[in-house]
């Protein structure tokens, strides 16, 4: 003779599976997420990391209305835009988001993706620049790294 299951039991069964499915699909989407997440941040910065910047100083892509210097670097360390004036310890440049931003001159820095060397006697007036560096007081930076962008 078979026994039924009584009603309150398959109530309880559907709902228990309802909540098992819904962690599922949850913690899958999530998953997903978190590596697309990843690979996006990996073949965003790749180009940068090609160029020589270090990994320790870029930071996963944020929104896309920002500047680009401060988008890509931890904590607005970065840079970028047109060189407006030029000289022998500082540059002036035009970032993207139209604010102008004094770059110090450091001896110690590198110039230039390492496939294609650059030196600051290829850098002028006018000039598209991108790098990161040390943050000073009023905003300005001692550039650490810079990359002079094709034209």
């Amino acid at each position: 003779m078979p026994t039924s299951i009584p009603q309150r039991n398959s109530a309880l069964f559907i709902v228990m599976s309802v909540i098992l499915g819904c962690v599922v699909i949850g913690g899958t989407f999530t998953l997903g997420t978190i590596v697309g997440e990843r690979l996006c941040e990996r073949a965003c910065l790749a180009p940068l990391h090609q160029m020589g910047f270090p990994p320790n100083a870029l930071r996963g892509p944020q929104f896309m209305g920002e500047d680009l210097g401060r988008r890509f670097f931890r904590e607005g360390h970065g840079f970028a835009g047109e060189v407006l004036r030029k000289d022998a310890e500082k540059l002036t440049i035009l970032d993207r988001g139209g604010e102008e931003r004094v770059l110090f001159l450091d001896p110690e820095m590198s110039f230039g993706p390492p496939h294609n060397p650059q030196s600051p006697e290829d850098l002028s007036v006018g000039a598209s620049v991108m790098g990161f560096g040390i943050p000073q007081s009023g905003g300005a930076l001692r550039i650490r790294h810079l990359v002079i962008e094709p034209n």
